[in-house]
């Protein structure tokens, strides 16, 4: 983004010139299986993902929707405020990393193993079949369906893990 440089008294500041400014954009791509989406803005997968890995970097306050997943493993690392919610499908195995104020909501996919780790204030809603660890530093709450195996890794703060079956 460009920005005007505005100098005061005692301070010198940048101002954004296209504030408020929006861009959207439909990306095609064949193959791929990293992602990295950044900026605070809403992004959402359309088409279904058939994948057997996918990486998933979260950057910023935005918030992600993937409409249909059938993914083995998914690993997702978010950096920020961020909403990501897949609306349906399977993902077989998937390990959520947030550092800040996160919820992410996967309930409606089809899952056997989600681990979590949390830094900082995060919401999870997730459907399991078989496995669920959970790490935290921080405040997080941790919902769930489904007849997991419930680990505890490190919990330091106030983690909640509640079953909502």
């Amino acid at each position: 983004t460009k920005t005007e440089k505005i100098k005061g008294e005692n301070e010198k500041r940048k101002i954004p010139l296209y504030k408020g400014t929006v861009v959207k954009a439909v990306v095609t791509y064949k193959k791929a299986n990293t992602f990295a989406l950044r900026g605070e803005e809403t992004m959402v997968f359309e088409s279904p993902l058939h994948m057997d890995r996918m990486r998933l970097n979260i950057y910023g306050d935005s918030e992600v929707y993937i409409n249909d997943a059938n993914i083995n493993d998914l690993k997702t690392v978010v950096y920020g405020e961020c909403h990501l919610e897949i609306k349906k499908g399977t993902v077989e195995k998937q390990k959520f990393t947030t550092y800040g104020e996160s919820e992410i909501n996967t309930l409606n996919a089809n899952n056997k193993d989600t681990r979590i780790v949390a830094y900082g204030d995060s919401d999870f809603q997730c459907q399991v079949s078989e496995r669920l660890k959970v790490t935290s530093y921080g405040e997080a709450t941790v919902k769930y369906k489904g007849t997991p195996e419930v680990r505890k890794g490190i919990i330091i703060g106030d983690t909640e893990i509640v079953s909502i079956n």
